[in-house]
Parts: structure tokens; sequence; C-alpha cells
């Protein structure tokens, strides 16, 4: 996924969510699973799990954002910049509309880097993948202070909303540590997910789960791109097991 910068971002406009929703927009992620991961993995939409039936009723609430550079770059154009000679969004100043972003040296996390640079070079913004050397890894304030994005794996499902908590924010003051690398602090947002954690009922648990997920992909809190694929054994003497559930439907599993 592309973690977006919540405090200080550089450039500002990353902080508008009509910016980050045309960046969105201008990336074809189908392209980007099928050319980086052998098409083995689907286009991820929100941190909800792929291929899990518990989700269902709370995936209808995600806000979708088809691939339409089109509509990129009219949303851009929208925000007041205009498109120099080059190509590339100016804005009034006759700054190059540059958005950083980087990754460690993982070589999946560079790759889509060069991708997402591409395909954004194709709306006329000019990203600027960057890898943290490795003796700067354990630097927490810099791997916090990113300006733009960060290319990182966040995992899929319910244990990954204490990522965007508030508790979890790094900071001067806790010596930035905290996984919320995103920095995004949402009152209305706590409050739903405490809400989540102490509702036992499955119906209500889903319906915030809803709100939950429409709140984040709305915002836009991040940029998720594709479902990570991983190897998985499997015994030939195993039936009804499905690697893209996982142990979900353990409960049907059974020995030749």
């Amino acid at each position: 996924m592309l973690g977006p910068q919540f405090i200080n971002p550089n450039p500002g406009i990353i902080a508008d969510v009509r910016f980050r929703r045309a960046l969105l927009h201008g990336i074809d992620r189908q392209e980007l699973a099928d050319t980086l991961q052998g098409g083995l993995v689907g286009v991820k939409h929100s941190l909800l799990p792929a291929n899990d039936p518990t989700y269902a009723e709370a995936e209808k609430r995600v806000v979708g954002y088809e691939f339409d550079p089109r509509r990129a770059t009219q949303m851009i154009e929208d925000l007041g910049y205009t498109r120099g000679s080059d190509g590339v969004f100016k804005d009034a100043s006759g700054q190059t509309l540059a958005v950083p972003m980087v990754s460690s040296p993982t070589q999946l996390y560079v790759r889509i880097g060069l991708v997402v640079a591409d395909m954004w070079k194709q709306i006329g913004v000019e990203g600027r993948p960057t890898e943290i050397p490795a003796a700067q890894r354990s630097d927490l304030q810099l791997r916090t202070t990113f300006p733009g994005f960060e290319i990182v794996n966040q995992g899929s499902g319910i244990s990954t909303l204490e990522t965007v908590t508030a508790a979890e924010t790094p900071l001067p003051e806790n010596g930035y540590r905290g996984r919320n690398r995103s920095r995004y602090v949402n009152a209305d947002l706590e409050t739903l997910i405490a809400r989540y954690t102490v509702t036992i009922p499955m119906r209500e648990r889903v319906e915030i789960l809803g709100d939950i997920v429409h709140h984040l992909t709305d915002n836009l809190v991040y940029l998720h791109l594709f479902y990570g694929g991983a190897a998985m054994a499997i015994g030939n003497r195993l039936v009804n097991v499905n690697a893209a559930q996982n142990t979900s439907n353990g409960y049907e599993w059974d020995v030749r």
C-alpha cells in the first residue's frame, strides 16, 4: 500500500483527500498486481481480508476508485494546477507537482515505486521513489516523518485497526514509537473503533465495521494496491482446502 503522511506532508496538497483520490484513480492496480505478483492476487480495496465471507456485508460500504487517468487529470486541474509543456502539473508559482515515495530496499517495494511513478507521470504528477539506506532504517524519526508516501505492507484484517489510532501515533513525545505510521488521527474514527471492540452481536459488529471501512476508504487513509502473495504447501491427502481462504473454512477440511 501507499501510506500518506498526515502531519506536515510535502507537498502539502497530499493532505487534501481530493488529491489522494486523483492519485489512486491514476494507478492501474490490476496491471500492478498482474505485473508484480504474476496475476495470482487481486486488487485490494480496503483492510478487509480477501475472500473472507465474514465481512461480505461490510465490504459493500467500501468506496472504490477505478483506474481512470482522464478523471484523475481533471481532478488535479480542478485543484488549481496547470500542466506545463513537459506534461507535468505546476502550481501557481510554477513549482512542479512532485510526490516523494519512500520504501525499504526490498525488491518488491522498489518495483512498486518505479511502476507507480511511471503511471503517475501519465497523469502529470512526478513520482519520486527513494530507498531508505540500511544505516538509517533504525532511525524512527526519519522513518516516521517521511514527506509524501511510504510504500509498505500493512497486512489485512481487523488487527490493523490499531494502526489508525491516536495511541499508536509516532510523535516526538513518545520517541516516534507506534504503528500509526501515516499518523492519521480522527475522533469519529476512534469512536467507531471503540464501539466495534465492545460490540458482541454479529449484525451490529458488521454494521460498525462497514462504517469504519467506509470512513477509511472515503478519506483514503491508505491507498491500497493489491493483496500480498505467499506460497502455501498443502498436502495432497487434504480436501476442501482453499489457500485463498487460509483457515477460515477449516471446518470443511477432510483427509482422503
